[in-house]
């Protein structure tokens, strides 16, 4: 009877031992799981941060031409204002010679009579 308990206790050993190594193999895929799931999502963070600097670069890029184009614009502005007041200057100038051409009829036409 003596060999009997030792044969079972040696098969129930056997079987903790079986047990053990397959909750240590599930262990080791799960951990192996872990470790692939938190690459990939280093991965992911990684796509993300490199998205996120590239739609800065192209923010800043467009802001900078936002702001060359509206440098332009009152360039623009300044000049069609420039050119207003020659035109306003030319005018008045004109108006004045002729008004002073009138005049000069005048006089003219006054001395021949």
């Amino acid at each position: 009877k003596l060999n009997v308990t030792e044969r079972e206790a040696e098969e129930l050993r056997l079987q903790l031992r079986l047990k053990q190594t397959e909750h240590e193999e599930s262990h080791l895929e799960m951990q192996t799981k872990l470790n692939e799931a938190e690459k990939t999502a280093e991965e992911l963070q990684l796509k993300q941060t490199q998205c996120e600097l590239e739609m800065r670069k192209k923010l800043n890029v467009t802001e900078k031409e936002a702001e060359e184009l509206r440098l332009q614009l009152r360039i623009k502005q300044t000049e069609n204002e420039e050119s207003h007041n020659k035109l306003n200057a030319a005018e008045k100038e004109s108006e004045e010679l002729r008004l002073q051409l009138r005049l000069n009829q005048t006089e003219y036409e006054q001395e021949m009579q």
